[in-house]
């Protein structure tokens, strides 16, 4: 592989673990003399820059690229880079790849099909562990929340984890509830890390800035808070309508500054209670 364009600068993180700050979304880099593992690749018009960071500083192959799920803004970069690496993923990327699929509620888009070769080639249903430049790359599954296919990517060695889609530091998620996704589970994700995870963990999410327990910490509060909050008003008879316009209490409106809105958010909040 080759590139014209500029590389990426790789940022270092622990051990060898790297950041590239790829448009739209956070790359992971283990890069070492067996190969370089990358964990999502958001843009296909990145592709070149992370290529030319690869070829700068890994000391070995291209090997392993694992996709935390399967939304657009994660799986972007597989078509261009599937002929080069293993593209590895929860078995239910590789059901959703292939389709064109719909969002409706908190957003309205569309994720396009995607070609043959950016299907995932390694899928698993739980957990799969990579041995790669002295780390043991642990996959775990959590499905439910985000959507249904989210997997964690812990480095243990380097005690840095990718957290994918399942957390978004100071900003309200995007969770697929048209796709399996729950808030109510999301929030039990939430409580299993902070009482799974390393205090120390680096944490990398896949939007937004590297982070630490608190921020979890923080980002739980805000799920538990707003979901009582919301859940409170619709027992009183107040409708979608008359939530969004009377919007949240503080201080959680300024966690609507994100992509997804506080009317968004209230949407996919009362969607999920049904």
């Amino acid at each position: 592989m080759t590139s014209l364009a500029a590389p990426f600068q790789p940022q270092p993180i622990n051990g060898t673990i790297y950041l590239l700050e790829a448009t739209g979304g956070n790359v992971a880099l283990c890069a070492g003399p067996e190969g370089a593992v990358l964990v999502d690749v958001p843009q296909a018009a990145d592709v070149p820059r992370i290529i030319g960071a690869l070829e700068n500083f890994s000391l070995g192959p291209a090997r392993y690229l694992v996709n935390t799920h399967w939304h657009e803004d994660h799986v972007a970069g597989n078509a261009a880079l599937g002929a080069e690496m293993l593209i590895v993923a929860h078995e239910n990327v590789r059901r959703h790849i292939g389709v064109e699929r719909r969002f409706r509620t908190g957003i309205q888009a569309i994720s396009p099909a995607q070609p043959p070769v950016a299907w995932p080639r390694i899928t698993f249903d739980d957990k799969l562990t990579l041995y790669l430049n002295g780390e043991d790359i642990q996959l775990h599954y959590l499905p439910g929340g985000h959507s249904d296919s989210d997997v964690l990517v812990w480095f243990t060695q380097a005690n840095v984890v990718h957290l994918g889609d399942l957390f978004w530091p100071g900003v309200f998620p995007f969770v697929d509830v048209d796709h399996g996704g729950s808030v109510a589970k999301l929030l039990e994700h939430v409580e299993l890390l902070l009482a799974w995870l390393p205090e120390t963990a680096t944490l990398i999410p896949g939007h937004g800035p590297v982070s630490t327990r608190t921020a979890l910490v923080e980002y739980g509060q805000m799920l538990r808070a707003t979901t009582q909050w919301i859940g409170e008003q619709r027992k009183m008879g107040r409708n979608l309508a008359e939530l969004q316009k009377a919007g949240l209490p503080e201080p959680w409106r300024r966690w609507g500054t994100g992509f997804i809105s506080e009317a968004a958010w209230i949407e996919i909040v009362a969607y999920d209670m049904g």
